[in-house]
């Protein structure tokens, strides 16, 4: 027995808290499910298998999908997860951030610290060591 809830469903749809790709994950999943990411993936022409991977994980993340059990998938032939929706509103999903965004953040507290250490040398030099 699935756990879908077509209110759930009317619910996600009308208040757009999923991007469209997740949006498009789900309810292909809602539709068919319960399916393998082989099979999401393979039926919505995605050509970036990782693509739909990551939507789907997300999706497990937010409580809108939950993984079944392992199967064989049709599609790979490989031992994956078959995945299918919940009766769950999804809740809010902040993803991790980039290296790139940890580098940029950790620079900008460089420079101010940078900042913080030229204005303080600049007050012991002003106050004349007393």
């Amino acid at each position: 027995m699935r756990l879908t809830s077509m209110d759930v469903y009317r619910e996600i749809l009308r208040s757009g808290v999923l991007s469209s790709k997740r949006l498009a994950v789900y309810e292909y999943l809602f539709n068919f499910g319960p399916l393998t990411g082989g099979q999401v993936q393979k039926a919505l022409g995605n050509g970036v298998s990782e693509s739909v991977r990551n939507r789907i994980t997300e999706l497990v993340k937010m409580g809108a999908v939950y993984e079944v059990k392992e199967v064989s998938c049709p599609v790979t032939g490989r031992r994956v997860l078959l995945f299918d929706v919940t009766s769950k509103m999804p809740s809010s999903y902040e993803r991790s951030k980039s290296k790139k965004e940890i580098i940029r953040e950790l620079e900008e507290e460089v420079r101010n610290l940078k900042k913080i250490i030229k204005g303080f040398t600049g007050e012991v030099k002003n106050d004349g060591g007393n």
